[in-house]
């Protein structure tokens, strides 16, 4: 994608909404795409399998840009639902950009991930990262089950009160709620 996004849109926490097949992953791509040129900390929770594609050119013959896979069937490093934590601590530490790929966990392996991460990527996390969450309603339901309060908390803290711990959140959703 050839657009320069303005600075202060990549910046700042965004919202991208819009219905199936809208075009919804493709802008934020795009977005995303941008900040990895410009070698800014990237982090994306891919809970579809299909952001591996940053690691390609457009066309699929040349290579994309150095982004590193946890879990998915395209995974440099294989990932389980209790190393949540683990992983947020060397991403909260490191410049590493990378893609979490959540696609082949079960929903609630899912969630148990989700949850100890963005609770130790806040604690751990000093530096901006920009924080792509695609799919969003899975991680911040608007009615929330027991089993799902703790992870609606921790993704919550790190949309309101992250800024100060250096995030810049991107959310991706078709439900707006």
């Amino acid at each position: 994608m050839n657009t320069k996004f303005p600075a202060e849109m990549v910046t700042q926490h965004l919202a991208i909404v819009g219905r199936t097949g809208s075009g919804k992953t493709y802008a934020a791509k795009g977005l995303v795409e941008q900040l990895l040129a410009e070698k800014r900390r990237v982090c994306i929770l891919d809970p579809t399998g299909v952001w591996y594609g940053l690691r390609s050119s457009a066309d699929g013959k040349r290579a994309g840009f150095p982004v590193a896979v946890f879990g998915g069937a395209h995974a440099d490093v294989p990932i389980a639902e209790h190393s949540g934590a683990a992983l947020a601590k060397i991403l909260a530490e490191k410049n590493l950009p990378a893609i979490v790929d959540l696609s082949e966990m079960l929903i609630g392996q899912r969630h148990r991930f989700v949850t100890d991460f963005c609770e130790a990527l806040y604690r751990f996390n000093r530096a901006p990262l920009h924080l792509v969450i695609d799919e969003a309603d899975e991680f911040s339901p608007q009615n929330p089950l027991p089993e799902t309060k703790r992870m609606l908390h921790h993704v919550d803290r790190i949309v309101r009160r992250g800024r100060v711990r250096g995030f810049r959140v991107m959310l991706i959703t078709q439900r707006p709620a």
